[in-house]
């Protein structure tokens, strides 16, 4: 377990895996957390059930501090923006959204961006990926072909006539 925080907490520090982690992490909870708002859960059982949707520990523990401060009084808004993980353009929707009454919606609009968003950061993975793989399968051929050539002109030019 301690291992797993540890991995976690490096996760959300490295500069390529950063964005990649702190999205998903965001989406998975906006996405749950308008599922239960839109069904009539309160604030803040919904905020503890969201928590746990969370697959990174480090960001977890955020937001349960988060609920924290929700349950002491702060606005959702102002207690996530505490844990230095929500980009400002989403703290500013949830904050606009809190203060129409339209918290689900506001909630499930964002979810719908951050799902675009990974959606097509996965798909330019994998057109990276695959490129690399191809390219590795080509130097591979390469060398293979490069090998057996130089083995046959070695043994050709040992022949005498």
């Amino acid at each position: 377990e301690r291992g797993r925080e540890t991995v976690d907490a490096q996760l959300v520090k490295l500069p390529v895996l950063r964005r990649w982690t702190i999205d998903a992490g965001v989406l998975a909870f906006v996405q749950t957390l308008a599922v239960l708002l839109e069904n009539g859960i309160n604030t803040v059982e919904a905020l503890r059930l969201t928590e746990r949707t969370v697959k990174n520990r480090s960001i977890r523990r955020a937001l349960r501090s988060a609920t924290e401060r929700v349950l002491e009084g702060d606005s959702l808004s102002a207690a996530l923006t505490r844990t230095g993980y929500f980009p400002e353009l989403v703290l500013d929707r949830l904050a606009v959204g809190e203060s129409t009454g339209k918290l689900a919606p506001c909630l499930r609009d964002i979810a719908r961006h951050y799902s675009v968003l990974h959606t097509r950061r996965l798909h330019q993975l994998v057109r990276v990926m695959a490129n690399a793989v191809l390219l590795f399968a080509f130097a591979f051929v390469g060398f293979l072909a490069y090998a057996i050539v130089s083995a046959v002109l070695r043994v050709s030019s040992s022949f005498h006539f």
